[in-house]
């Protein structure tokens, strides 16, 4: 699927909306535009996976390195979901208490980043390099 523009893609199924809040501030600071597609209650249609505003919990099994929880599918497959989705090629995935980091060039079970209950500043960080990921500048490390 081709993106409406070029931004990071972040697909969140049941994410916890404060880690979300914390991605989308850390892409923010980067300057770096964003585009949120979720899944789960309150969702337009999620059980339409063919498009992205629409991410749902049909997804193939993958070697994931996000968690599974009540059927979701996991960060990192959500990540890599909406790196390929997207075109720039950088991806977030938030599940449940889960967030990662994609990006396309890279195989499926090998997400640049996946972390299981976040801190803020780790959310933050996450989504300041994904927007490093496509600006080709060097990632920041956590402390």
């Amino acid at each position: 699927m081709i993106g409406t523009r070029p931004s990071v893609y972040i697909y969140s199924a049941d994410g916890d909306p404060d880690f979300l809040r914390e991605v989308c501030a850390g892409i923010e600071e980067e300057g770096v535009p964003y585009e949120i597609f979720r899944s789960g209650p309150g969702a337009a249609d999620p059980a339409n996976v063919s498009r992205p505003d629409a991410v749902g919990t049909g997804y193939p099994d993958t070697a994931d390195a996000g968690r599974r929880d009540a059927g979701r599918p996991g960060a990192a497959e959500l990540a890599f979901r909406a790196a390929n989705d997207s075109m720039t090629g950088a991806g977030v995935g938030i599940s449940g208490v889960d967030i990662a980091l994609h990006f396309k060039a890279l195989p499926e079970n090998r997400p640049v980043a996946a972390i299981h209950m976040p801190l803020y500043r780790e959310c933050r960080m996450l989504g300041s390099n994904s927007a490093r990921l496509i600006k080709k500048a060097c990632l920041k490390e956590q402390d």
